[in-house]
């Protein structure tokens, strides 16, 4: 199966994907994708802490890892996408499972949730908000809000732009220095070639503003989202000796917000 850098899926081979290769991947990562794939499992797990009777909404949830993982610990979830075939793939591969607690995929719009207010205990987002443009994070916040009962918590986990925007820096300098201005780039243009899918990359500073602390109580958890534990000199003299830079240049973003009135 062909995949991206990282553990990203080749968009484009996406309607041949089987069950098998779902759960290998995702559900219980194996092979090239064990690494990527247990490493966010064993981080975003911890946070979202499914129990169960618990009704959990898993936002944008692909082939449902989350849904499965959550359903699993005995939690009643709903996966919501607006992807068909990733849905159809998500049911193919948990009808591979008996699972005690219910799950179900619904296909949807996260800016307009087709569910109640205040009916959910949990909500999450596990690689979902960079494809998210800022206007349909700001609906989706407010749905969430909506949906969530009172101090019922959204969990979140993306990738952070700012160590983009740094390598992109980084590598301005070094061309500026070589004289080759014509390889001179911004990070949306870098983005757009290296990474076309993550149209909505987001810094803390920009997820804090995001959710109103008139509405939600926010915590980030940078031990959890550190990423992979890849030592060089630029995370042993900044972000290692430096621990605001450090949680600024975290690779991901991984937060808890809290619903509050």
């Amino acid at each position: 199966m062909a995949k991206e850098t990282g553990g990203v899926w080749d968009a484009s081979i996406v309607g041949g994907v089987s069950a098998k290769q779902i759960i290998d991947a995702f559900y219980r990562p194996t092979g090239l994708n064990e690494r990527w794939g247990e490493a966010r499992i064993k981080r975003c797990m911890p946070l979202i802490d499914p129990k169960p009777g618990e009704k959990i909404l898993d936002l944008a949830c692909g082939f449902g890892t989350f849904t499965y993982l959550c359903a699993k610990r005995g939690a009643c979830v709903v996966g919501i996408d607006l992807s068909e075939i990733c849905l159809r793939g998500a049911v193919d591969a948990c009808s591979q499972f008996e699972l005690e607690s219910p799950s179900r995929y619904v296909f949807g719009d996260i800016t307009r949730l087709p569910f109640s207010d205040a009916s959910f205990d949990k909500l999450i987002s596990i690689d979902g908000f960079e494809h998210f443009t800022w206007e349909q994070k700001r609906f989706l916040v407010e749905e969430a809000w909506r949906v969530l009962k009172p101090n019922g918590r959204f969990i979140v986990y993306t990738p952070n732009i700012i160590p983009k925007a740094t390598k992109v820096l980084r590598r301005n300098l070094i061309h500026l220095f070589t004289g080759r201005i014509n390889r001179l780039t911004n990070t949306k243009d870098y983005l757009a070639v290296k990474e076309p899918t993550h149209i909505g990359m987001i810094s803390p500073f920009a997820m804090r503003r995001l959710f109103k602390p008139g509405r939600f109580r926010v915590k980030f958890h940078y031990s959890v989202a550190y990423g992979r534990r890849k030592r060089n000199a630029w995370k042993i003299l900044i972000q290692e000796k430096t621990p605001l830079l450090r949680d600024l240049l975290n690779g991901r973003i991984a937060l808890t917000a809290s619903r509050t009135g």
